[in-house]
């Protein structure tokens, strides 16, 4: 992603992110490599957030259940294992 303009927040972890926002749209849609490997990052953060969320929320479960046959399955076992 791009650095922000003030040097003092341009504070990053790996040189590899100090890539330009448009260069990695780019890398992206040309990239078979890098476009698998975000959808396996965006799966995985999207998954877990899913858990979460069900976790704390009775209402969020229902809807993600009401969405996903996957989900609703993986909790019917779950709540039949307690």
């Amino acid at each position: 992603m791009a650095l922000p303009m003030d040097p003092a927040e341009q504070i990053v972890k790996d040189d590899a992110y100090d890539v330009d926002l448009a260069l990695r749209v780019w890398q992206l849609a040309v990239n078979t490599h890098e476009r698998h490997t975000c959808i396996v990052k965006c799966k995985g953060w999207w998954y877990k957030n899913f858990a979460v969320a069900s976790e704390q929320s009775t209402l969020a479960r229902m809807a993600i259940c009401a969405a996903s046959s996957e989900h609703r399955s993986f909790y019917r076992k779950k709540v039949r294992s307690v």
